[in-house]
């Protein structure tokens, strides 16, 4: 039990400071909240600013806690999100302002909300600079194909199946609830080890037709979204999947057997 709640520790250390990264906003806010605990007069503020977030900080470093917290309610891959529950940005916020208001003259109360600014500012990034972060497309804020490629297989009310590649896999859910899909985001994180056949088989360097639409049926799924550039080895249309639609880097196949087959190819538009 003692060398679990060691190694509990441990791991929070690391959680830590891959959560805090190589700012020093943590360390500010623990300074906002220290500060707040002694100067804020206003009880519930001081309550919730001081005293809960405090209180938070605390249990999250508490090696019995964490020790619960990964083996019962959370794990190694969710703890980080305990620290959600500090009110960082209110807090600094709030001991700022206070900070300023305690600052009689004017030049001096542009000093100190300039010097807090400056820290602040230091402590980050430019969100632009992140290659993550792109200009939106439109006003759905997804990737035009996404949404290309979700409109060839939405069938108006109805539950529809399909396979996509990775890259469409975190997004095509977000234009369409009704499109359902047989393996998700999961594929996506090495760490999780997860796997699942038809994925692999989807992401494999020769798509082998006849295994693929195997696995489909198994799976019950209406349609298959292939990269133009894939290697494919035999042919979708021998084994019952016919092209139906295409965009401008995808291939659209559908199961003629599907039970929703007619309804796609008799809808309007």
């Amino acid at each position: 039990m003692l060398e679990d709640m060691l190694e509990a520790f441990r791991r929070t250390i690391e959680i830590y400071q891959s959560y805090n990264g190589s700012s020093s906003y943590l360390v500010i806010f623990l300074i906002a909240v220290f500060y707040l605990w002694f100067t804020e007069r206003d009880k519930s503020l001081k309550v919730i600013m001081a005293y809960l977030s405090a209180s938070v900080f605390v249990l999250f470093f508490c090696p019995f806690f964490s020790y619960l917290a990964m083996r019962y309610f959370l794990d190694l891959e969710t703890y980080y999100r305990f620290l959600w529950l500090l009110p960082t940005g209110a807090a600094v916020s709030l001991a700022v302002i206070r900070l300023i208001d305690r600052v009689t003259s004017k030049a001096g109360k542009l000093i100190a909300g300039v010097c807090c600014a400056l820290l602040i500012i230091a402590n980050g990034s430019l969100i632009y600079k992140n290659p993550s972060v792109t200009k939106a497309e439109n006003v759905y804020h997804l990737p035009q194909e996404v949404i290309n490629v979700a409109e060839e297989l939405i069938i108006e009310d109805t539950w529809v199946r399909a396979v996509v590649p990775s890259e469409l896999v975190q997004f095509i859910r977000q234009y369409e609830g009704y499109i359902t899909m047989p393996y998700g985001r999961e594929m996506l994180i090495d760490r999780w080890e997860m796997n699942h056949d038809l994925y692999l088989a989807m992401e494999a360097e020769t798509v082998h037709a006849e295994y693929v639409t195997i696995l489909c049926r198994e799976n019950q799924v209406d349609y298959i979204v292939l990269r133009k550039i894939s290697s494919v080895s035999g042919d979708f249309e021998q084994f019952g999947f016919v092209k139906i639609a295409e965009t401008e880097m995808y291939d659209i196949y559908m199961d003629e057997e599907s039970l929703v087959y007619e309804q796609r190819m008799n809808r309007k538009g």
